[in-house]
């Protein structure tokens, strides 16, 4: 909720049938990074979701982390 109502904040979903061949952590960092979601404060989170392996991934900006640690995530 809290997440929600804080304009600096941005998601994105992404969602495709299949990951990436290689390394999927590389891939979605590198993704995340990229795209600058929530850039201005790294405020960002972007989800990927590869539907037919039935794999999600987040990844989350450093300046979630207080909110968003890797391990709740």
């Amino acid at each position: 909720g809290v997440l929600l109502r804080d304009p600096r904040f941005q998601m994105v979903v992404y969602v495709d049938a299949a990951p990436p061949d290689g390394g999927l952590s590389g891939w979605t960092s590198g993704r995340a990074s990229a795209w600058r979601i929530g850039a201005q404060e790294d405020n960002g989170i972007v989800l990927f979701v590869f539907r037919d392996a039935r794999i999600a991934r987040a990844e989350v900006g450093y300046g979630l982390e207080d909110r968003l640690p890797d391990a709740l995530v």
